[in-house]
């Protein structure tokens, strides 16, 4: 199949219902809804376990996509730059690998963007090379190994230029061999393992998250580590090698989940958040300027219900990072920074979310300038978009 054109599976597009449950919402969910219009949920592929976001077709408007682990397929959606969404017009085949993770980026420099895949239960990370259009094809050749022995078991998969070629490279997290994989690529859609790789982490990492956390212009790698109850950052060297970070790994609540980076204090350094597995804590460790992080006054922050994935964006717009994660309770949870690492719960929240809110994406999908929210239901097959208000 290596170069083959793939065509899409045809999916159906659902109709357009509010978040909290149809034409019928009450004043009071519209109420709790307020930093949000009314949200629309769209069908995608069966078990959506991971979303991201970006323009694939080249028409200048922010597009979704979802790896749809129960169906073994992708599911392509296509903005209009107003908050509306249609499925591109072809799409990934049935019996396939089934795809936990995705992330976008243009691989070979053609100016198109690329997915590339990840499993749950494999060390292979397979390339579909765009074609400008919203549709894609296989790249040529085998899968890419993250890994090269070992039981497989892939928490993480990002985009990134950890060697400033100008080329992306990849990054994954494999938690049976609690280490990450830092794949450089060619530019031309090719990939090597860095000098070094694997490298060591915590116990059973989850996704990682890559950011210049020390100022020295060179990206690093910080990672929620379930099994050792820490959180680990990696600095690079600018050439695609790691090291442990000083003070890291740093002593956590119990089973970090899922890391966010952003600047949560206002001194322009990236500060970490992170859900936890089983407990309905957040952690907050700001960065002191030099890589190292310590707990903020407010950690950690305990929302009432255990949450997923965390993104950060200012939400209210008063010029503060907020948070939202996704939680057990099939709920939106939105908490409110106060511009020195505290939170405090937004008005009606936690506010309705599809079943499995695991994962979410963040981006301004209607072009007025405000964050909107992407919210993956797992457990329905569906995602949620919250347009900022």
């Amino acid at each position: 199949m290596a170069g083959k054109r793939i065509l899409f599976r045809p999916l159906l597009y659902a109709a357009i219902v509010l978040a909290a449950g149809g034409a019928g919402s009450t004043r009071q969910e519209q109420r709790q809804t307020s930093l949000f219009a009314p949200g629309l949920r769209l069908e995608v592929g069966r078990q959506p376990g991971d979303v991201a976001v970006g323009d694939v077709n080249n028409d200048r408007r922010i597009d979704i996509v979802t790896a749809n682990g129960g169906g073994g397929d992708v599911t392509v959606l296509l903005g209009d730059g107003r908050g509306g969404f249609l499925p591109a017009a072809s799409s990934w085949p049935t019996g396939g690998p089934k795809p936990h993770r995705v992330a976008l980026g243009d691989v070979n420099r053609d100016g198109k963007l690329d997915i590339a895949t990840a499993e749950h239960d494999s060390h292979d990370i397979q390339i579909f090379l765009g074609h400008g259009d919203g549709s894609f094809a296989r790249a040529p050749g085998p899968p890419i190994a993250a890994l090269s022995a070992g039981r497989p078991h892939n928490h993480g998969l990002v985009f990134a230029d950890v060697n400033a070629d100008g080329a992306l490279d990849i990054g994954t997290s494999n938690q049976n061999d609690h280490s990450v994989s830092v794949l450089l690529g060619d530019g031309r859609g090719g990939f090597r393992s860095a000098p070094g790789s694997p490298f060591r982490v915590g116990r059973a990492p989850y996704p990682l998250i890559m950011n210049d956390v020390n100022g020295d212009g060179k990206l690093d790698i910080v990672t929620p580590d379930v099994g050792s109850n820490t959180i680990t950052v990696l600095v690079g060297d600018g050439a695609g090698r790691f090291s442990a970070a000083e003070g890291s790994p740093y002593s956590v609540a119990f089973r970090p989940y899922a890391v966010a980076l952003g600047d949560l204090d206002g001194d322009q350094r990236p500060d970490i958040v992170s859900a936890h597995d089983d407990i309905t804590l957040l952690t907050v460790l700001l960065n002191d300027g030099k890589g190292r992080f310590r707990p903020s006054p407010g950690s950690p922050v305990d929302i009432g219900e255990r949450g997923g994935d965390v993104v950060l964006a200012d939400f209210n717009h008063d010029g503060r990072l907020d948070l939202a994660t996704g939680t057990a309770a099939n709920h939106l949870a939105v908490w409110l920074g106060d511009g020195t690492g505290r939170f405090s719960a937004a008005p009606g929240s936690p506010y309705s979310a599809p079943r499995g809110p695991w994962n979410l994406a963040v981006a301004d999908l209607n072009g007025d300038g405000k964050p909107d929210l992407i919210v993956a239901g797992v457990e329905e097959g569906s995602i949620m978009v919250l347009l900022g208000r």
